[in-house]
Parts: structure tokens; sequence; C-alpha cells
């Protein structure tokens, strides 16, 4: 399952000047292992769609062609989940009997 997002993400590398290499999301970057799928859709203007799989999952980045803006579609529900922190004490007391 992924969760639909519309926020924009900045690319850093494209390989073949054209696929994505490597993007950052959420001031976290995330490196293409591989590209899964591409295709253009045309809806108020061209844009080009790739599923890429990265190390935290498979991502569905779009482009804008008229304005080369990118944001990400889709993203692994898991990402939205919220970080557990960690730390050396408990939160609460823990009672013994």
């Amino acid at each position: 399952m992924k969760h639909r997002s519309t926020d924009s993400m900045d690319l850093l590398a494209r390989t073949h000047d054209y696929f994505p290499a490597s993007f950052r999301w959420r001031g976290q970057r995330f490196d293409v292992i591989r590209v899964e799928r591409c295709w253009t859709m045309q809806r108020p203007m061209l844009h080009r769609v790739f599923r890429v799989r990265c190390q935290a999952g498979s991502f569905e980045l779009e482009q804008t062609i008229s304005g080369d803006s990118w944001r990400v579609r889709r993203a692994p529900w898991t990402l939205w989940l919220p970080r557990l922190h960690t730390s050396a004490s408990p939160r609460f007391k823990v009672l013994r009997a």
C-alpha cells in the first residue's frame, strides 16, 4: 500500500540525462536502485512519471516537462508512520512487584 503525496522534491542526479538517480524529499536523501517503469501522462500539461525502487521502498516521481519541476506522487506508507524515539531512560516509570 502506498500513500498519495503532492510534496515537491529536489532531483539531485540523473542517469543518461533522463532517469532519476537520486532525490531529496522531506530532508532525506534517496538513491534510486532501479527504475521499474516510466510513462507519460497528458493532463492539463505533459508529465512523465517514473516508478523507482529505493532502499526505503517504491516511489512514483512525477516530472512536469514544461517547467522541469518534480514531485513525489506516491511514497511507501512506512515513511508516514511516526518515528520512534529511543532514549536511555524509560518514558514512564515501570512499577515492579
